[in-house]
């Protein structure tokens, strides 16, 4: 839900920090970036049309303490991890909701400079008026299937 924003242009478009050895611009990455680019401003569209009121953000220092808040995130899910989309939603807030309790909580992709896509769809939905959103990365938490634990969830 980001891309990232550094000054070198090769290092843009190469894997982010936490990614196995595939740039987030190829293949699949830049697929679903294009898709996410139309898709995640239509659902906050509709979800601030449906909840007057309703703020989001992406600063997972700061947690939703009351009703029409909430702490957006993205996750990756590797097949296999569930019996679909759905439960695939859950065990990412599940994984969230656990992070969320640690210390020093760290996205998945580790930090870098980026533009974010996610904070452009909040303010797009009027579900945030915080402009640094464009710069903030999201908390991305990894779930992938292991013979040992099948919920493995990676901060």
């Amino acid at each position: 839900m980001y891309v990232p924003a550094k000054r070198d242009i090769r290092a843009t478009i190469q894997q982010r920090p936490g990614e196995a050895g595939r740039p987030w611009s190829a293949g699949a990455g830049a697929s679903v970036t294009a898709m996410a680019l139309a898709l995640v401003p239509a659902i906050f569209d509709r979800l601030a049309f449906n909840v007057p009121g309703i703020t989001a953000w992406q600063d997972w220092a700061r947690k939703p303490e009351k009703a029409g808040e909430i702490l957006v995130f993205e996750a990756f899910v590797t097949t296999g991890v569930s019996n679909g989309h759905a439960e695939d939603a859950k065990l990412a807030a599940y994984a969230v909701r656990e992070l969320l309790g640690q210390a020093n909580t760290e996205s998945a992709l580790g930090k870098e400079p980026c533009i974010s896509m996610l904070g452009a769809a909040l303010l797009h939905a009027g579900m945030s008026d915080d402009i640094e959103e464009l710069h903030r990365q999201c908390l991305v938490v990894k779930l992938s299937k292991t013979k040992n634990d099948p919920l493995n969830i990676k901060p």
